[in-house]
């Protein structure tokens, strides 16, 4: 039977996959940001008004808790199997 203990090589996949997790998290949330923020200063600087302004807060907390979810779940999760495979 397999034990299915921790192991040092599936820790260190856990960690790295958590670590490339959080970058991908600051790095997408940083390129949305950035892209709502130039479609308002060119609706504003056209006099337009932007559909949807109202739930941007909502739809911008919704895919944050989803980037963070995923980020400290998934990818330590993936990391974890992989080092598990690396290492036997």
């Amino acid at each position: 039977m397999r034990d299915l203990g921790l192991n040092n090589a599936g820790l260190a996949g856990a960690m790295i996959g958590l670590a490339l997790g959080l970058v991908e998290y600051f790095l997408a949330m940083t390129m949305i940001r950035r892209f709502v923020s130039r479609e308002i200063a060119v609706a504003r600087k056209d006099n337009e008004n932007l559909p949807g302004m109202p739930m941007l807060p909502g739809t911008m907390r919704t895919l944050r808790i989803i980037l963070i979810l995923a980020a400290v779940t998934v990818y330590p999760i993936i990391g974890y199997v992989v080092g598990n495979m690396i290492a036997s």
